[in-house]
């Protein structure tokens, strides 16, 4: 008897210490959406663009000839973009070379309705830049 009740008590205590557990987690959670919550906008200010418009585009050098593609946008601790990464080189992802470009040194155009961005660098200028890799499980770009 002192055995089932002993182990009723450890059951007992279990389901409270896991539902104040799950209680805390949920508290989080609410407290974490409540704070995404708290500010929104009704506007896009006028002059933003969308990522969109920069991710996976081309880059051309002043003349019009393809220098690269813009793979991914560096966001910095106080969320401006600081940089981008560029690929260069290469054939559909074999032997390509990412980059890293301060963002200001890519000025977005449009030519014919259509976006584009324009650096004043070349394709040299570029596969001779020291290159960066993607680190999946770490989720950030590194030298090398």
């Amino acid at each position: 008897m002192k055995r089932i009740v002993t182990s009723a008590l450890f059951a007992l205590g279990l389901a409270a210490w896991a539902a104040s557990g799950a209680l805390a987690k949920s508290d989080r959670a609410e407290a974490a959406t409540t704070d995404a919550q708290t500010e929104t906008l009704s506007t896009i200010p006028g002059t933003a663009a969308s990522a969109n418009r920069w991710l996976k585009q081309d880059a051309y050098d002043p003349a019009g000839n393809k220098i690269g593609e813009v793979e991914d946008l560096i966001i910095a601790n106080n969320q401006s973009v600081e940089a981008a990464i560029v690929s260069v080189g290469g054939f559909v992802g074999i032997n390509e070379k990412h980059v890293a470009v301060p963002i200001n040194a890519i000025r977005p155009t449009e030519k014919n309705g259509k976006w584009r961005l324009i650096m004043n660098a070349t394709k040299e200028v570029l596969k001779s830049a020291p290159g960066f890799k993607y680190d999946r499980s770490l989720e950030v770009w590194t030298a090398g």
